[in-house]
């Protein structure tokens, strides 16, 4: 779920949506919050299992590394430095494969989604970050 840059983090609406949200779905869900005040939030992600994303570019100052729920880690990579646009050079993506390997543990979901898709980088990316990966 990204939210809006505009939507601060308010307890108990945020609690109150979680809450809805865990009574119509129980599987993996991820947040992508874009306000500062979303940094108040880890205690109530991690209760609710909900994982919050890394970001590249970063948008606030939480969001380069995953957080919230440990259970699963998010990438969400947008190309940089022009967003959507940019493909990852190899020494970002060496980099992101040392970082996917040595940050999760089997018992942890992985996810690492390329949204630099406007000029077709994000197959590129994706296809060298996989064979780093193997």
């Amino acid at each position: 779920m990204q939210l809006p840059p505009s939507l601060a983090f308010v307890h108990s609406v945020a609690d109150s949506f979680f809450i809805e949200l865990r009574q119509q779905y129980a599987g993996h869900v991820v947040l992508e919050p874009r306000h500062e005040s979303w940094l108040d939030a880890e205690r109530l992600l991690i209760h609710h299992r909900i994982a919050r994303a890394a970001v590249d570019p970063s948008r606030v100052s939480h969001d380069a590394l995953p957080g919230g729920w440990p259970g699963l880690k998010y990438w969400r990579l947008q190309g940089s430095p022009r967003t959507y646009f940019s493909p990852y050079e190899l020494p970002t993506l060496q980099s992101l494969a040392i970082t996917l390997q040595t940050a999760t543990t089997d018992s942890e979901a992985t996810w690492c989604m390329f949204d630099n898709t406007a000029s077709g980088a994000a197959l590129g990316s994706a296809l060298t970050l996989s064979a780093l990966l193997r």
